[in-house]
């Protein structure tokens, strides 16, 4: 007898967002940062009912992506993200 894993919605995040790094430290200090978010701010279950939250968390991580090309180069950086007319 098989059992199915469910992936939690952390889970499928942490995947899609594995792509935008290829470095191990990289995708390591991904998933710790959506862990955290998960444990305090209860992450599944907000993007389960509030929609454009997991939106908006994929655009932060893309302009991060795009702005410093490693994640392990970030902590010590003072970043500045104004949303400006988006809806998410």
């Amino acid at each position: 007898m098989t059992t199915k894993s469910k992936q939690t919605e952390q889970d499928r995040l942490i995947n899609e967002l594995d792509r935008l790094w290829k470095v191990e430290q990289d995708r390591v200090l991904l998933e710790n940062t959506i862990r955290a978010l998960s444990a305090r701010y209860d992450l599944g279950k907000k993007i389960a009912n509030e929609p454009g939250v997991e939106e908006i968390i994929k655009q932060m991580f893309g302009r991060l992506a795009k702005s410093f090309k490693k994640l392990s180069n970030i902590p010590g950086e003072r970043i500045l993200d104004i949303a400006c007319g988006s809806n998410t």
